[in-house]
């Protein structure tokens, strides 16, 4: 496997602030745990009829998902916008909804 290059647009994104503002958030809402993760999905579509490209699209979407643990249990939010706001509204969301799985004691905080 081959090593490749973080590209500018990605490294562009203010992930410290997106960070900050999502780990501060959940933890000040009651998470015992938060962690954040930036998602780029690069897709491409090539179509092709007898050998001669007929059309070719190449899609980009970004998201952000926060994941808290709240009282032994896990809980989720995303959102595609990429603001230091979104990733706080997020968390407090993913803080205040049901458990996304079963209470597991030992996670407790």
């Amino acid at each position: 496997m081959s090593a490749r290059a973080i590209d500018s647009d990605f490294q562009d994104l203010p992930l410290t602030a997106l960070a900050d503002a999502a780990i501060s958030s959940a933890i000040h809402a009651g998470a015992a745990h938060c962690d954040l993760r930036i998602i780029r999905n690069r897709t491409g579509y090539l179509s092709l009829r007898n050998m001669e490209k007929e059309s070719q699209i190449d899609e980009t979407e970004l998201s952000l998902g926060v994941r808290v643990i709240v009282n032994g249990a896990w809980g989720f939010a995303a959102t595609p916008v990429m603001t230091p706001e979104a990733a706080r509204d997020a968390a407090v969301r993913a803080v205040s909804r049901e458990p996304a799985s079963g209470h597991f004691p030992c996670l407790s905080g």
